[in-house]
């Protein structure tokens, strides 16, 4: 028969699962993790190993190629002045127009078709995609085979690389900086463009192909206007009587079949390079001591968050006590490697291990 007497409930289990008590402190979170070094010591020693052994050995370190170019020297004397000059820019030969568009072709979704069709720069630079297999590279990166594999688990289709996401790389990978600032009043004559990739030689391979290229896309639209137009001044000339007006068209048609001969001939058509594709021989990002201490102190932070929980449980289940609730270790990282590492193994190779 019962008594009737009941026990009063404890603070923790008056306050449910998110009992947390009054005594955790920062100060008191200081003493536990001088307490558990050894355990803040291998925290952030296990995230500096793997971060280095990564950093150094997996992930494939990027170099930066750059270049500066700045508009051909004959585009730039393409206009000129009078009646030969105001038709020259109507017809559209302005050497800093032709030099932008060039500039806009850099960064185009088009040049990326043209890359990858030329030669292959998606292929080669993009998840290590295999066509055939339509699975990835053994090579690839280990996020990008942790990225896969996860998507495969879910059933999530793993596509291959496209023009646009190449398109998007591009994007993120070239920039085209103006060399001493671009406005109105004074715009910039030389730029530096840049290409970050993995591999040097790709970095420097990719960029040179980038600026050839281009190139080549806007002296392929260059020839097909001029080639109309030669056909209309021609036609023109049949139909004008004219002696100044003919004379004049004359010196412009002239002026076409110039320039369509420079288009054909020349190596570069809408840009002069300044200075060749080159990259230093060390990968651009922080080096390994700044990646140590970043991946040092995040260490540190998670174990203040394992320590921050296991004083929580300690306060909790030593709630209405007195007692210093560091008395006793939090964990001792020797008997708890012991316990389940060097135990299990000892065991599963048949071999006699004394804890003590």
């Amino acid at each position: 028969m019962s008594s009737g007497y009941t026990e009063d409930p404890t603070p923790a289990e008056q306050a449910g699962p998110y009992f947390i008590p009054d005594q955790l402190t920062f100060g008191l979170l200081f003493r536990a993790m001088l307490q558990s070094w050894r355990l803040v010591a291998a925290i952030a020693g296990c995230m500096v190993l793997l971060g280095v052994v990564y950093y150094e050995f997996v992930r494939a370190p990027a170099y930066e190629a750059t270049a500066v170019i700045g508009p051909s020297a004959g585009m730039s004397q393409m206009s000129g002045g009078g009646l030969l000059g105001s038709l020259s820019a109507g017809f559209g030969m302005n050497g800093g127009d032709e030099f932008g568009r060039y500039r806009q072709i850099i960064q185009s979704d088009r040049l990326a078709g043209y890359l990858e069709k030329k030669q292959g720069w998606m292929r080669r630079i993009m998840l290590g995609w295999d066509p055939k297999t339509r699975a990835s590279h053994p090579n690839t990166g280990l996020v990008t085979r942790a990225v896969i594999g996860v998507k495969k688990l879910f059933g999530i289709p793993v596509a291959p690389p496209d023009e646009t996401a190449f398109a998007a790389l591009l994007d993120r990978i070239v920039t085209v900086t103006a060399l001493g600032g671009d406005t109105p009043l004074r715009p910039s004559v030389y730029y530096n463009v840049s290409v970050t990739v993995a591999g040097r030689q790709n970095a420097i391979d990719l960029l040179h192909d980038i600026l050839l290229d281009s190139d080549q896309l806007a002296r392929q639209d260059q020839i097909v206007s001029i080639r109309n137009r030669i056909v209309y001044l021609r036609d023109a000339l049949q139909k004008t009587s004219e002696v100044n007006l003919q004379n004049g068209l004359q010196q412009l048609l002239l002026t076409q079949e110039q320039t369509l001969m420079s288009l054909e001939a020349d190596r570069t058509w809408a840009f002069d390079l300044i200075d060749p594709p080159q990259a230093p021989p060390w990968p651009t990002g922080p080096g390994v001591a700044v990646v140590s201490l970043v991946l040092a102190f995040a260490g540190v932070l998670v174990s203040a968050g394992v320590i921050y929980l296991l004083l929580l449980r300690r306060l909790s289940e030593m709630a209405g006590y007195e007692e210093d609730p560091l008395e006793e270790p939090l964990m001792d990282i020797r008997r708890w490697t012991a316990d389940r590492i060097a135990g299990p193994i000892a065991r599963t190779l048949n071999l006699r291990y004394d804890r003590t």
